[in-house]
């Protein structure tokens, strides 16, 4: 676990240092990297946030931006700050 998140946040640290601030993509990786953090899986966190687990791994992936209402759930679930999700 420790390795994935290491990567992850090489990944977000990189896109942030290319100026590469696309929400799909950060807002994915701020997501996954808590999650992962945190040991949960993606279905883990569906259930505890109410939201379809596939609807995750789409924000994840930055196939969708996440939806306002999902927002809160999410970042309460992961101990994360709303605005860490929305910079």
């Amino acid at each position: 676990m420790s390795e994935e998140v290491d990567i992850l946040e090489l990944k977000l640290a990189k896109a942030k240092d290319k100026g590469l601030n696309y929400p799909r993509y950060t807002v994915g990786l701020i997501i996954k990297t808590a999650r992962v953090k945190r040991g949960l899986s993606q279905q883990e966190l569906a259930d505890r946030a109410d939201i379809n687990r596939s609807a995750i791994a789409c924000i994840e992936t930055g196939k969708r931006l996440i939806r306002v209402d999902q927002i809160l759930p999410i970042s309460k679930e992961l101990k994360i700050t709303i605005l860490s999700l929305v910079i």
